[in-house]
């Protein structure tokens, strides 16, 4: 990189939701669907920002 340019990288933000469930903690998952890279796979919700953040 040269002249003020900046390292850009993508962000992609996990939820990791838990509580307490009457047989013990239970976590929040989705599960992936479609045609989409890993489609019935389960997975924290998440999301890419449109923004990226710089260093």
């Amino acid at each position: 990189m040269s002249g003020g340019e900046r390292h850009m990288v993508p962000v992609d933000v996990h939820l990791i939701a838990v509580r307490e469930g009457e047989k013990g903690p239970e976590v929040l998952l989705s599960r992936r669907a479609g045609t989409v890279y890993a489609a019935g796979h389960w997975h924290f919700p998440s999301s890419l920002g449109k923004s990226h953040v710089e260093f």
